[in-house]
This record gives C-alpha cells, structure tokens and sequence, in this order.
C-alpha cells in the first residue's frame, strides 16, 4: 500500500466518490444526494478518509458528526456510515488504514471522541474485532400487522410541513430527559434529515395532547410485493395510547390499502414498549447490531450499557 496516497476530501472528490459508490453497490448516488447528507448536515460536513491509485479512488470511509446529548449535555460525536472498497482492491487491510487514521483526525482535530453505528453482518466482525469497537446492543425489529379499524381514535394529527421549537420542546421533555445517550433531535435536526433530503419524502404528523405537549411521527412508505409497510422513524410522544394510535392512523390514511405493517426499534426500558406491546407490537427474527468506538481511555460513563441508549431508525443513515 506505500504506493496508494490517503488523504481526507479536496472540493470536487464528490465525483469520484460517487462513481465508486455506483460502482460498489450497483446503486445510483447523485450529487444533490450527496451534497444534502455529506455537506449540508446542520452538525458539519461529513469527515471523509480517501485512497487513491494515483487518479483512481480505491477506498472510501465516512463518519458524520452528530450532536448528542451526554448525561444532560450536548457533545460532537460521530455516526459511523459509508465504507467502500473498489472490487480490484479488495482484501488488502485499506478499510482498516482509512478508519484508524480517520478517528486519530476526529479525536486530534475536531475533538470527536465517540464513534457510533450500525454495523451489519458483513462489517460487524472487522470493527469489533480490528478497530476497538465494543457492542451496545442487537436490536429486534418491532413490527405491527394493523388496519384501519384498530387505529380509529377520535383524535385528530395535523400533518407537519416544517418542524418548529414546538417539537423540540416536546423532544426534551417526552426522550432526552429519560437517557444518558440520545441523539439531539433539534429543529435544525429535523428540518434537514426529514425536510430537505432531495431523494426521499417521509410522512410527518403531529397532535397536542393534554399536557400541552406537540407530539409527533416521522414515518418512511416502502412497497413490498402487494403489500405496504412503514417505517417509523421517530415516535416523539409520552405513554398515551390514544394519542400513538392517531399518529399511526394518520400516516396509513395517506396510503390506498386497509392493511399495513409498521416497523420500528424501540428501547426495552422505554415505558411505551409495553404499550406497544398491549396494541399488538412483537419482535421479529431481524435484528441489528448498535455499536461504538470510544477515543477517550477511562472514561467513566458506561458507554456499553444498552438500558442508556435512546435510538430510533431515525439515528440511521440508511433509512
């Protein structure tokens, strides 16, 4: 590899990088794509870690910098994402050269110290095993086979057009203040990873409930042979089951069927999960693992214990 350069992203790399996306996966990245996820991020531009062949890209590593909020404060953590390899390459260590010498740049550089993510199965191996990752948790999917009927309430959802401090407020009271470790769903936030994504629409909707409180669901349509399912991913609400079933029943109203599924993670100790269960909630056989890397030794916080974590699909890039 002394012949390969490794240097982090130039303006105009983009084009590149998208080739070896389309490459790698068989799948098509665009550049507003690209310029809405790796650059317009409200948290900062995406930090990148490049190898090159002389003008060919060969490899590729990114983390995205996340606002978090840590034991009651808001820290710069990074969220683990894209890793590519071009086909001819495979095999020579060029992942783990680029990850190592991308996390000693946030550490020394940005002061980004935790590195978090979804590893899947392929991956999960080589960043435990090779890059000091430690496992948080494997999360089932929590899926609901539902219809119309079961979700008729006589509470009414507004759609959501933009986010706004109501739902922050909301956020703060309902998630943050329940976790050591969550993800800062700030308007900004939500605006740009739900609002502005230029490939993909979600569906949004909100209701007030008696505490005054805007509660909300961000949910994603996907279709599935004849059958439709939906993502949900975020569920910013209290314990009330009244007011879950309404932004569920809002979000199936938009879809031409009587029937869906709906799919979600949901924390164990989250007090809605025996909600969700009594409504008719299960786990399923998928799983995934969430997982972190820490740059600071010693640390005091317990950064392995599952019952600390908040999370959602939302805190994925993939959905």
């Amino acid at each position: 590899m002394s012949d390969f350069i490794v240097r982090g992203y130039r303006e105009g790399d983009e084009v590149k990088i998208t080739e070896l996306y389309n490459k790698v996966f068989k799948s098509t990245m665009d550049l507003s794509f690209w310029n809405w996820r790796f650059k317009a991020n409200p948290a900062g531009a995406t930090l990148l870690m490049l190898m090159w062949d002389g003008d060919d890209l060969i490899g590729h590593y990114a983390v995205s910098p996340v606002s978090m909020w840590i034991s009651g404060k808001k820290e710069m953590c990074a969220l683990s994402m894209t890793t590519m390899t071009h086909p001819r390459y495979t095999g020579r260590g060029i992942f783990p050269a680029l990850a190592n010498k991308l996390y000693n740049e946030c550490s020394e550089k940005y002061g980004i110290n935790l590195i978090w993510g979804f590893p899947n199965g392929n991956s999960h191996y080589g960043f435990i095993k090779n890059l000091n990752w430690f496992d948080i948790v494997q999360i089932p999917n929590f899926k609901l086979n539902t219809n119309k009927s079961f979700l008729n309430t006589n509470l009414v959802s507004k759609k959501i057009y933009k986010f706004k401090k109501e739902h922050y407020e909301s956020f703060l009271n309902y998630i943050q203040n329940k976790w050591t470790f969550c993800v800062d769903r700030s308007v900004e936030y939500l605006n740009w990873r739900y609002l502005e994504n230029p490939n993909q629409s979600y569906l949004s909707y909100e209701i007030t409930d008696d505490n005054g409180f805007v509660n909300y669901i961000v949910a994603k349509v996907y279709q599935i042979d004849n059958d439709k399912e939906l993502d949900i991913l975020e569920l910013v609400t209290g314990n009330d089951a009244e007011v879950i079933k309404s932004l569920l029943s809002a979000c199936l109203s938009e879809l031409n069927t009587e029937n869906a599924r709906f799919n979600m993670w949901m924390p164990l100790r989250d007090l809605r999960h025996l909600t969700l269960e009594k409504m008719g909630f299960s786990n399923n056989g998928h799983v995934t693992y969430l997982a972190g890397r820490s740059n600071v030794l010693g640390n005091s916080l317990d950064l392995s214990n599952s019952k600390d974590w908040y999370f959602s699909f939302g805190d994925s890039d993939v959905y």
